[in-house]
């Protein structure tokens, strides 16, 4: 009876010795059909690419990969090269893999929305480049503390065109904005505040005699207009102020009586 069993053992023995040696004969080193090892540039956003990003790029240079879904890396890709395995039972080993890495680049307008930058004031008819970036950065937050914008020509019909000399942005922006004339202290060149001695008719000098006096005793303001006394001299003072200037300034001065022809 024994000798009947073992019998009916040896083709069940036999199969399952068969089918192992067929399975064995199936698995194939992974790198018989991952050849291409070299993958060339991968753009990314990181220092280093993704897993997946590899994968990819493995897939996509190793025609015989291209819709297979069995590869894997484990460890991170570093230094820029990453080690290639198959969840597949077909192929063992591993493949290690290199290539070079290109930062992504974003177009500027990604991060440059704000491109209406209202009001800039300057003392020109056009603002600098160094006053359009500052005000770009003022309302674009993830620019506050950017030093890769530039502006190539000067602004022009309120208008400017911003550009990166980042490698992260490409492209260029176009801002525009309104102008406002900077407007400085009239106490800057008026200078001369004691006026000296007016010659008037009356108890005190008229407003364009004390204008008058202003203008002889400073010589940048000898060709203006824009000065104004808004309140009669009183006093012998004057408050004198300008549409062009910020501020006022307060002048003096002795009034000395002017004889009336009618009064001899």
């Amino acid at each position: 009876n024994l000798k009947r069993l073992f019998f009916l053992f040896i083709p069940i023995i036999l199969l399952i010795s068969n089918n192992s040696l067929i399975l064995a004969d199936k698995e194939r080193p992974l790198s018989d059909i991952l050849t291409h090892k070299e993958l060339g540039t991968i753009i990314t956003t990181g220092q280093q690419p993704t897993k997946d990003e590899v994968i990819a790029q493995v897939k996509k240079l190793n025609n015989s990969l291209k819709e297979s879904h069995f590869l894997r890396i484990d460890n991170d890709p570093k230094d820029n090269q990453a080690i290639v395995k198959s969840n597949s039972h077909d192929y063992t080993g591993e493949v290690k893999v290199s290539f070079t890495v290109e930062k992504q680049k974003h177009p500027l307008s990604d991060i440059l929305t704000h491109k209406e930058l209202g009001t800039i004031t300057t003392i020109g008819q056009q603002p600098t480049k160094d006053e359009v970036i500052a005000q770009v950065k003022k309302l674009n937050n993830s620019l506050k503390e950017s030093h890769f914008l530039r502006i190539d020509n000067d602004p022009k019909d309120n208008q400017a065109i911003v550009k990166s000399n980042n490698n992260d942005y490409t492209g260029e922006v176009k801002v525009s904005f309104t102008v406002e004339k900077q407007k400085h202290p009239l106490s800057h060149i008026l200078t001369h505040r004691e006026l000296g001695t007016i010659t008037t008719t009356g108890q005190q000098p008229t407003k364009d005699e004390v204008i008058a006096q202003v203008k002889k005793m400073n010589n940048s303001l000898k060709e203006s207009h824009f000065l104004r006394i808004d309140n009669d001299p009183k006093e012998n003072k004057a408050i004198v102020e300008s549409n062009d200037y910020t501020g006022e300034v307060e002048v003096t001065f002795t009034v000395e009586k002017k004889e009336n022809i009618n009064d001899n």
